[in-house]
């Protein structure tokens, strides 16, 4: 079911249905392969994000599934996220977000959040109150977003994520134009003892031939890994791209190479004001899942 809703999404987004009222759209579906001293792992992964704008409603949704495959053994993790705001009178608002991550064997984590915001000369910021449920236990939280159109292309903002003593902080940035396009996520959690710095980009190089790269470094007590891709993508039409990359991992001496194969959708520039509990778990996993 997830990998029909994926490929849906991923082909609706080649039709006019989805011109009107999108403010943004991200689709992936990628294989990787992961390989060091004549081991292997395979991660399959399909990805979509999407905000949507009628009025003065705004819809956002993301669905996130991997499967991860070694020795002939296989686990998944999914992720599910939908929600909603809306302004009163243009500058006041409020919104929700339902989000539930499934990593298998009955381990399920639902969050449920609300929150108020405000919008003025590109500024959207607020706050947010939420339930975290796991295995009968709940646990509240709270969120305090910012963010600043730089312009129809560029955005700047930070989330940050409390319960009870227990965070995750994203601050982000977007800058896009007709040829190039780069992303810096700078990711903080209580749990790491460090931070994940993410900076990727595309560069056209030919009419409809992309240079693609990205180097990520996560730092976690002792611990130091860099993680780097350089590869090449082919424009099949408007934010839609075939690509294919190489990389390594340096973790602490250990190197590990990659090679991954997919598709990838985008358009638009990142939602921003509130930011989904579930699209910043999707970054934080998708940066992690590569150490």
């Amino acid at each position: 079911m997830n990998k029909l809703l994926l490929t849906t999404a991923i082909a609706l987004t080649g039709t006019s249905l989805w011109a009107e009222g999108v403010v943004s759209m991200d689709a992936e579906l990628s294989f990787s392969r992961l390989s060091a001293n004549g081991n292997e792992l395979d991660i399959t992964s399909g990805a979509w994000s999407g905000v949507y704008e009628f009025g003065p409603t705004t819809v956002f949704g993301t669905l996130n599934r991997t499967e991860f495959s070694a020795d002939g053994n296989s686990e998944s993790l999914s992720l599910y996220g939908i929600g909603a705001e809306y302004l009163f009178n243009g500058a006041f608002g409020v919104g929700g977000e339902l989000t539930r991550l499934d990593a298998g064997d009955g381990v399920e984590l639902d969050a449920r959040t609300i929150y108020g915001i405000y919008e003025s000369n590109g500024i959207k910021a607020g706050i947010g109150f939420g339930q975290l449920e796991t295995d009968g236990d709940e646990e509240e939280y709270t969120t305090v977003f910012a963010s600043y159109d730089v312009n129809d292309d560029s955005i700047v903002g930070f989330a940050y994520f409390d319960a009870d003593g227990e965070w995750v902080a994203d601050l982000y940035a977007e800058y896009n134009t007709d040829t190039y396009k780069l992303a810096v996520d700078y990711i903080d959690t209580s749990d790491l003892d460090g931070s994940i710095i993410s900076i990727s980009g595309d560069y056209e190089v030919f009419d409809k031939v992309f240079a693609l790269g990205e180097v990520s470094f996560l730092s976690s007590g002792d611990v130091d890994i860099t993680s780097y891709e350089l590869g090449a993508g082919y424009e099949l039409y408007e934010g839609g791209k075939l690509f294919a990359t190489v990389g390594r991992i340096d973790a602490e001496g250990q190197d590990i190479d990659t090679v991954s194969v997919g598709y990838t959708f985008d358009i638009g520039k990142r939602k921003g004001g509130y930011q989904s509990i579930g699209q910043t778990t999707s970054d934080l996993l998708s940066t992690v899942l590569f150490f």
